[in-house]
């Protein structure tokens, strides 16, 4: 074997060497943007769980006023809290079956994955810079290891070549 030949196995050889750790990183990877999945779900529902209590505050504070403008004279008033309490129920109405689903989706995602709850999926995540650069790691290795496969067949294409003349 020629000097180029060695080079061409030795680079290759390296590359294997740092397979366990490149396949570590895409585990971990993995684990992140599965538990960036949960997370998303999970602030979603949160978000939808957050709308219905407020819509709840707010119904309690017309019904609020709507008990105390009830004594009084002020039809006007009486008759517009009335109706500001009968659209946030519809408002409240419409929300709880899509607050409902979200949840339902997070919680199904979450006992699928491998997290236990909602603190264990955060705690995988990465921040967006660490997990950019560990994928342009591993997309550079990927990309090293194809090219040193490539020449390693080119070197042992031209070494059978050479005994069968």
């Amino acid at each position: 074997m020629g000097c180029e030949e060695d080079e061409v196995f030795g680079r290759m050889q390296g590359l294997l060497d740092r397979l366990p750790a490149m396949q570590a990183e895409q585990a971990r990877l993995e684990q992140h943007h599965e538990a960036l999945q949960i997370d998303r779900l999970a602030q979603r529902a949160e978000a939808d769980a957050q709308e219905l209590a407020n819509l709840d505050d707010e119904i309690a504070r017309v019904k609020g006023l709507l008990d105390a403008a009830s004594g009084g004279s002020d039809a006007q008033e009486t008759d517009r809290l009335q109706r500001l309490a009968l659209f946030l129920g519809n408002q409240r109405g419409y929300k709880t079956a899509p607050a409902r689903n979200s949840r339902s989706e997070f919680d199904q995602a979450l006992g699928e994955s491998r997290f236990s709850d909602s603190d264990d999926c955060r705690a995988a995540l990465l921040p967006p810079e660490e997990a950019a650069r560990r994928e342009c790691a591993l997309c550079s290795y990927r990309e090293d290891y194809q090219k040193s496969l490539a020449a390693c067949q080119i070197v042992e294409e031209g070494s059978a070549t050479a005994f069968s003349v």
